[in-house]
This record gives C-alpha cells, structure tokens and sequence, in this order.
C-alpha cells in the first residue's frame, strides 16, 4: 500500500509545482491496549513526504509497525489540498482529497477514500472554516459510505496555536454521531508540545470494542538537534465507527528526523492572509537581488510608513531596519547567505511580522509568518 501511494505521490508532482519539499522519518516503540484486551508491545517505522506550494499542498505518509516477531503491518495514506487564491475579502475556497489504506499479519485490510470542500475566511492571527466531506471506507467485510459536515477555527499567537473543529458524520444509513476535538500547541524553547481533547455525542458501536466518548492525548517533541527530535506521547483514541478500529490507549517513545517546520492545510490558509496584511500595511512592492559578489539587495515600497524592519536567514533573524530611498522606497545591502532560496519577514512601524509581496507563505507550526524567496541571477 505504501509503495502505490508513493507512485502516486511522483506522478502528482508535474501537476503541483513544489515551493517546499520535506521529508522525516519516525522510528518508535509503543505499548497499546484497545478495549479490553491485553496490552502490547511494538516497534514502527513512520516515513512521510510533504510537498507545499502558493497553491496546494500534497503529502504521502506510512506506518509499518511489528509486534513481537510477527510480520509487518503496513499502513499508508496519501492527502492533497488546492486553494483558490484569496480574495481581498479574505474569502478562499479549498478542495481537498485522501486515500489510504492498512493491511495486518492475519490478512485482515481496511481502506478509505474521502473528498472535502471548504470554505475558509482567513485573518492575520486566525481562521474559521466550513464545508463537508463524503466518500467511502471499508471495515475488512464491507464498504460503508460515510458522510460529514466540519465547522473549524483558529487562533494563533507568536508561539502557540489553538484549533476548534466540530465534525458531525453519518455512516450509511444508522449511524450518527458528532465529534467535538480541541487541538493546543506551543513551543518552550527546543521543546514542542501538543494536546488534544474530544468529545462524541450520538452513536457508538459496542461490538467493535470500548465505548469511551472522551479521548485525550498529549505529544512532545524535544528538538536535540535542528533535524532530530526526541519523542513521546501519552493518550487515548474512540472507536473508528466506519473502519471498525476498536478504542485503545498508548504510550510511545521514538526519534524523529526532519524539519520542524509544518504547513497543514489549515495553516496555509491562514497563511495566505498575509497577502492582504501587507497591503493593510501600505507595503505594495518589494523585490530581493543578489548584488555583487556577496551581498544582496531588498528594496521594499511602504508609502507613509517611519520605520521598516526585515528579520530572516540574511540577518540571522535579527531586525534589521532599511534605510529610506525617495517616493516611499526603502532599501538595504545584507550579505548573502550562499543560498539561493532565501526566507524573511518584513515590519512596518513596529507592527506585526508580514510576508513580503510575491513571496510564498510559510508559517511554522506555532503561528510564526515569513515568506520564501528564489533570489534570480547570479550570487
């Protein structure tokens, strides 16, 4: 099932233009119990691939986990989103799609294929959300049409972002329910810390294992190095009422090796409101060139503005004002870091941190905005 997914994922590629490529890989230990049964002990291996541009976003992901000395479980799942661009109301829509499936030791498999349509109103520090979604999944024995509506918001701060999302769903033509999931996450330093809170009203299926209609969970990443974090989780899931998966609890430990950086579907579209921000700020043109040898020059068009700040990979990440150049222009030479892909934030008269114009969004999973730039020309 991965192997399919990952061809799926190179053949999309020519019809999404990258702007971001990432990649991590999990390696784990974990103790799960699901229902009443006896807990267990296994081992997982998780790779994941993500692709982000001005437009979309598409990621291919996989689990193989073992338990004991049998064989592998494999599992796998491919996700893509296209936005349209953002109107000057801060209206976007999104179509969304994922596939996947999962395939154990004793044979028995399960599979699921969903489509979405969103409607997004996006600000400068949040974003609240609409649409619904409908497709298929099958429990081993049968299909089972499953159908959902989702109404979701965002808030996010300087290092920490707090998600809301209510997801009422049908599942053929007896089941009804509605899960209510909270979703916080913050950063101290090198640690990255996450928690999750849910509910569900409605239906539960007994016979699939467990009843609990309260979930939780709490996840940490502590980064050792810029690419290797230490990782642990503690926490409970419910029944999947369409797949047939029982309620369980966990405990994991592992390594991960990859950026920290994430770009969820939900925070691009915040993402994308910068564009607007920017022009709220008077900032209306703005262009970065090598410049010699060694240096590189930022030219911004802020009217009006007293003071305008960049801060990114050419400054460390240390404000830097420029210098005031005539008809609302200002400018700077910085040297040139030896990459050609450049990341930065521009301020105005010590306002919020913003995305330069024409530059891609990119916004780290605890709230924080830059824009990427390809400097054009030679260093």
């Amino acid at each position: 099932m991965a192997l399919v997914l990952a061809c799926g994922f190179v053949a999309a590629r020519g019809a999404l233009p990258a702007q971001e490529l990432n990649a991590s890989l999990g390696l784990g230990a974990s103790r799960v119990e699901f229902a009443d049964e006896p807990a267990f002990g296994s081992t997982t291996i998780s790779p994941t691939i993500t692709m982000s541009g001005a437009r979309g976003s598409l990621g291919v992901g996989g689990t193989f986990a073992r338990v004991g000395l049998a064989s592998w479980s494999r599992q796998g799942v491919l996700q893509g989103s296209l936005f349209s661009p953002v109107s000057s109301g801060g209206w976007m829509f999104e179509g969304s799609g994922t596939a996947g499936g999962a395939r154990f030791p004793s044979g028995f498999a399960t599979g699921q294929g969903l489509g979405a349509l969103r409607l997004h109103r996006v600000g400068a520090k949040g974003s609240g959300w609409a649409g619904g979604a409908g497709g298929a999944m099958y429990d081993g024995a049968d299909w089972r049409h499953v159908q959902q509506l989702e109404l979701g918001g965002m808030l996010s701060g300087a290092r920490a972002r707090l998600t809301v999302m209510l997801t009422p769903a049908a599942v053929d033509d007896t089941l009804r329910y509605a899960d209510l999931l909270g979703m916080y996450g913050t950063a101290v330093g090198p640690l990255d810390v996450s928690l999750s809170l849910g509910g569900r009203a409605g239906a539960t299926l007994p016979i699939v294992g467990g009843d609990a209609r309260v979930w939780g969970g709490a996840n940490f990443n502590w980064w050792v190095q810029p690419r290797i974090a230490l990782t642990t989780g503690v926490g409970t899931y419910p029944v999947d009422l369409a797949q047939g998966f029982p309620a369980g609890r966990y405990v994991s430990v592992g390594l991960r090796f990859g950026a920290r950086r994430s770009l969820t579907a939900i925070a691009q579209a915040s993402a994308r409101a910068t564009a607007a921000a920017a022009r709220d700020a008077g900032v209306d043109a703005f262009s970065l060139r090598p410049d010699g040898e060694a240096g590189v020059a930022i030219r911004v068009r802020a009217a009006g503005a007293a003071r305008v700040e960049v801060a990114g990979d050419l400054t460390r990440w240390a404000p830097v004002r420029l210098e005031p150049a005539g008809d609302g222009w200002w400018w700077a030479r910085l040297p040139a870091s030896g990459s050609e892909v450049i990341e930065l934030a521009l301020r105005v008269d010590g306002g919020p941190w913003l995305t330069p114009p024409g530059a891609d969004p990119v916004r780290d999973e605890f709230g924080g905005m830059s824009g990427r730039v390809t400097l054009r020309g030679r260093l």
